[in-house]
């Protein structure tokens, strides 16, 4: 699946990205990275990354989860973009949607 960009924010306290693909395997990947002076008032560094793992055999409760007659990835957009982006690990756990969870802190 096209990766798709979620959120692209760029202002005074940096940079924020969140982007979503599915790999070939079937993986539902959400990939996050934080940069710059808000990410080091909170954690103390400039630079955050993290990454949630929707595993293919969970991702059909994911679509299930959408409620959507879009395509899953379109669903994902309309519901995720923009401000709205901070809800996607809300859902998650709303819905008991196993995930793997990764993140780094550094510059």
């Amino acid at each position: 699946m096209d990766k798709k960009v979620l959120l692209d924010e760029k202002n005074a306290l940096g940079r924020r990205t969140l982007d979503v693909w599915g790999e070939e395997n079937g993986n539902l990947i959400f990939d996050a990275w934080d940069f710059g002076d808000g990410v080091e008032k909170i954690l103390g560094c400039r630079e955050y990354e993290w990454r949630w793992t929707v595993l293919a055999k969970n991702v059909p409760l994911f679509e299930k989860a959408l409620e959507s007659n879009l395509s899953m990835m379109d669903a994902i957009v309309e519901r995720f973009s923009g401000d709205l982006s901070g809800d996607v690990g809300d859902f998650l756990k709303q819905h008991n949607i196993p995930y793997e969870w990764w993140s780094r802190r550094g510059d």
